[in-house]
């Protein structure tokens, strides 16, 4: 994992405008998606955790999940879910236009994760321009490592999604003159 700040030329700290979050639990089975996916950037793509991009891995508490977003351009959250679709289904929801419920069979499994991490850094003003999350419906949670295999099928797409969602992001960084690095 890497540092979330970095020492300034000038003092204090600087943070990489762009992070991707893998949330989850690898030794429950299909919980361990999000790590996964972030695994599975850093083997497809070494260049995606960049001066501009930080991947982490959390276990989706929702205070660990404000923290590593403040002071971001944008946030990207991968997570498993207990959503209406077939293991492996993905689904993109973005938290400035659609309403990410607090229940977590929605966007997390987690008790306390994304949607109330969300509403927190909402109410504490600490929400990035964008917070994107990939739901992966999952099928088994059961304590034990592997993913299930529609779910292990799904990790390649997600990350595909991922990247293509970091490129966007890296265009409205440069429309918005974003800077490579913010000071907090």
């Amino acid at each position: 994992m890497n540092d979330r700040a970095e020492a300034s030329p000038i003092g204090g700290t600087t943070t990489r405008p762009l992070v991707v979050i893998g949330v989850g639990n690898t030794m429950r089975r299909d919980d361990g998606v999000g790590p996964a996916v972030i695994d599975a950037l850093r083997e497809r793509s070494p260049t995606v955790d960049d001066a501009l991009v930080e991947l982490l891995t959390l276990d989706g508490e929702s205070t660990g999940l404000v923290e590593a977003w403040r002071h971001r351009f944008a946030a990207i959250v991968i997570d498993a879910s207990k959503g209406p679709g077939p293991p492996g289904a993905i689904r993109r929801l973005d938290a400035s236009s659609d309403h990410l419920p607090s229940s977590p069979s929605v966007t997390s499994w987690h008790a306390a994760g994304v949607g109330p991490a969300i509403a927190l850094a909402e109410e504490l003003d600490l929400r990035p321009r964008a917070v994107i999350v990939f739901a992966v419906d999952v099928a088994d949670l059961s304590p034990g490592e592997g993913l299930s295999p529609l779910v292990a099928q799904a990790v390649r797409a997600t990350a595909e999604r991922v990247e293509a969602e970091l490129a966007d992001l890296r265009r409205s960084m440069e429309a918005a003159s974003i800077p490579d690095k913010l000071t907090p």
